[in-house]
């Protein structure tokens, strides 16, 4: 594999690099890892009655640690001869954040910790640890032990607890697993990688584990002061430290330790057992892909996360106030057409709703499920319970909804307008004419506006810090591998040319610094080469310049033989450009190459004739002859496709490049739509998945390399193939120089086909793509 671990008696941990070592982005680190002093004022020291220290004692097998003598004698447990070489589990709670909406960089203080190491370890009172760390530093004693890289440490969710512990001035080494990350990599279609669902999931043998709101939530008081219906949980403290729950409380905490330390043990086992192998050729198991990959990857993650991205908020403060400029003027525009035909409609419709564009644009309308109609006349009511009527405009329906009603998404509202600015007249234009399917178009640009300001410019803005950078979670939450983000999601940023408002201006470095954008060209055509050894793909990857434009080339023969006369340009060059009048080939066969480009990548997500005929509006007769051009180039595709599934039917499963497995089962399945579904899984899977190989790998590399570090070069943000760092300005060339190679050569082992990387410096992410 190429990556050296350290091997304890009962899992294998990896010694990893801390957080902040580097110099550049100090500043940054600093502000957001608070040092417990600096918290909120609600974290107080409670007066721990007497009564509640008598039922804490009264708890057995739990060893209490409520003052530094105990944690002394813990710690004299925790690194005894016989704790040393055990992989130890350990749990937090916390206050003072709110995992599901907000990230714990910086927030939110740790209450209590819980340690198990297995039921023979007993650290004076029993062999669950529990710490109170509401009494003033004892969490302290254990920072050297934290921080010792030699002990190796289980957790459920890491990056939480270690952000936690930051925040308390202890940064936690000896990472040697995290269970949900491990149970991801064994089987990516598990309903839920809670530790809740997994214990029982893994564990039937044990007893269930109950989630904090099962056990703990109490009815809310309604005004009168009498219990309601709805269900709601006390402050944590409150729990910790009162008389009727402490007991229970010590039970759920130190009962999570035990089962994340049960559940890694059973991981670790199920991991090994499964064999796999890599791009080369080495059999090995998947507790060789989780330590030499997913150990090393989870900690940059964490890192990223903890570093941020700093946000210019006025940049979207003057953003958001023209988005609203926009959109209002954009809804005038479409009230003003709607007008003309319906007034009553117009003074009313909530323009934002998909029952009332229903209603507009499709009624009438029988679904098809249940049998409801919308009638060719339907009564809304406004906010202020006013009456209003909206008549159907009887557009054909294009798609239906999930409850089968028509769809009136965005992107069907455009196809149905059609772009009369290149002479394309949508299917609404008989119905409807010009000035409607301008009107239609304005409805789709305030809602598109709205998106961009409800899903970016707003959540970057509210989840910024006092230095104002945002730390995204990062999750290694998909059946590919690709990472997903929240609070705030980053992940689905517009695309260039559709950022109207420039959000991506808004991602700026630190004054003195710059920022590296290294994105991936054409990555997943590039492993699509590599994978299925296609000549003609490799040679067009070796030749350089427009792919696509090749592609078109090698598909219609007209366009190849434009090419051969001379009659247009396969692409510019320096020769070339601006010295001849001869139209370039993406200019000339506009048409050709746009197939020619989404066929490309739709073969990597098994598109039938049926779908691309649907996506470019023609008859499936067409897209049928367009599909079989391409595949007559590229016949080792269609020949690896075939042998891929033959694979998954016999072996429910496929692997990605480092040999990460996605199982299959449903690829058995008597249900049409399931199994067509996991046939094309099989095919999206390898490419997809080991596209995020090739990302993860690099970013391993990059997060590894000493000389960055020196540089005082971090990476700040990762999305799709694109890897963002920040550091300091006068050692940028040097930065970026290392950054591409890493980026070329993620594999000691190169691929069959280069990895090509467009790299620019910038003040903003925008100025660096």
């Amino acid at each position: 594999m190429g990556r050296a671990c350290l091997v304890l008696k009962s899992l294998p941990h990896r010694i990893g690099a801390s957080v902040g070592q580097s110099r550049g982005l100090n500043t940054a680190v600093d502000r957001s890892a608070s040092s417990t002093h600096s918290l909120p004022s609600i974290f107080h020291v409670p007066n721990t009655s007497q009564k509640v220290n008598r039922l804490r004692r009264d708890i057995q097998d739990v060893t209490i640690v409520d003052t530094k003598e105990k944690a002394f004698e813990a710690l004299r447990a925790l690194q005894s001869d016989q704790a040393i070489t055990r992989t130890h589990a350990w749990d937090t709670e916390t206050e003072g954040v709110d995992p599901t909406t907000e990230s714990p960089v910086g927030k939110g203080r740790v209450i209590c910790a819980s340690a198990f190491c297995g039921k023979d370890v007993d650290f004076g009172n029993g062999n669950k640890l529990w710490i109170d760390n509401t009494q003033d530093g004892i969490l302290q004693c254990f920072k050297d032990y934290f921080q010792n890289p030699k002990i190796g440490k289980v957790w459920h969710n890491y990056s939480f607890d270690k952000h936690v512990l930051l925040n308390e001035g202890i940064n936690c080494d000896g990472f040697a697993g995290d269970t949900m990350h491990m149970a991801r990599l064994l089987d990516t279609s598990i309903y839920s990688y809670s530790l809740e669902f997994l214990s029982a999931y893994f564990l039937p043998e044990v007893k269930p584990k109950e989630s904090m709101k099962t056990l703990f939530s109490v009815p809310k008081l309604n005004k009168d002061g009498k219990p309601g219906k709805k269900l709601v949980l006390p402050p944590l403290l409150d729990l910790q430290n009162s008389e009727e729950h402490c007991q229970r409380w010590i039970d759920y905490s130190t009962k999570d330790a035990e089962v994340t330390w049960m559940l890694a043990n059973k991981l670790y086992n199920l991991l090994r057992s499964r064999p796999t192998e890599d791009y080369m050729g080495n059999r090995m198991s998947l507790w060789d892909v989780y330590s030499a990959y997913m150990i090393p990857f989870g900690e940059s993650l964490i890192e990223i996360e903890r570093v941020g991205m700093k946000i210019d908020i006025e940049h979207l403060k003057v953003a958001e106030e023209k988005a609203q400029e926009a959109s209002e003027l954009a809804k005038s525009e479409f009230r003003s057409w709607l007008a003309t035909i319906q007034p009553e409609a117009a003074g009313h419709m909530n323009l934002m709703s998909d029952k009332q564009k229903q209603a507009l644009f499709f009624a009438p309308y029988r679904n098809m499920k249940t049998g409801e109609v919308l009638n060719n006349a339907n009564q809304f009511k406004t906010e202020d319970k006013a009456t209003f009527k909206i008549e159907g405009l009887r557009l054909p329906v294009e798609e239906v909804t999930s409850q089968f009603w028509p769809s009136s998404s965005e992107k069907v509202l455009r196809d149905l307008a059609g772009d009369m600015s290149i002479g394309k007249k949508g299917k609404a234009y008989p119905f409807i004419g010009e000035t409607g399917c301008k009107a239609i178009h304005s409805l789709c640009e305030a809602k598109t506006l709205a998106t961009l300001t409800n899903t970016f410019i707003r959540p970057l803005q509210a989840s910024a810090d006092s230095g104002s950078r945002i730390h995204s979670s990062l999750n290694l939450n998909t059946e590919t591998g690709r990472l997903s983000s929240r609070r705030p999601n980053l992940q689905n940023q517009p695309a260039l040319d559709k950022d109207k408002l420039g959000i991506r201006k808004a991602f700026v470095r630190e004054p003195g610094n710059k920022l590296i954008v290294a994105d991936y060209a054409q990555l997943e055509l590039r492993v699509l080469a590599h994978i299925t050894r296609c000549k003609s793909m490799i040679e067009a990857f070796r030749a350089g310049g427009d792919f696509h434009s090749r592609t078109a080339m090698s598909m219609y023969p007209h366009v190849k033989e434009a090419v051969e006369n001379g009659t247009v340009l396969l692409e510019a060059d320096s020769s070339s450009a601006g010295s001849t009048d001869t139209p370039l080939l993406k200019d000339q066969f506009a048409l050709e190459r746009k197939r020619a480009k989404v066929l490309n990548f739709s073969i990597a997500y098994g598109k039938t004739a049926k779908g691309l005929a649907k996506d470019w509006g023609v008859p499936q007769e067409v897209a049928r002859e367009t599909l079989r051009a391409w595949y007559a180039d590229r016949p080792e595709v269609r020949e690896w496709q075939n042998q891929t599934k033959r694979f998954a039917t016999i072996n429910q499963y496929v692997a990605t490049l480092l040999g990460r497995r996605r199982d299959l089962p449903g690829i058995l399945s008597s249900d049409v739509s399931v199994w067509q579904h996991n046939l094309r899984a099989a095919i999206n899977t390898p490419i997809q998945g080991s596209a995020a190989d090739i990302v993860m790998a690099a970013m391993i590399r990059i997060y590894e390399s000493d000389r960055l570090r020196e540089l005082g070069w971090l990476m700040v943000l990762q999305v799709h193939d694109e890897i963002i760092l920040e550091g300091p300005a006068e050692n940028s060339d040097e930065a970026a120089s290392i950054v591409k190679h890493i980026l070329e050569n993620p594999f000691d082992v190169p691929l069959h086909v280069a990895m090509s990387v467009s790299l620019n410096v910038g003040d903003s992410w925008y100025d660096a793509k």
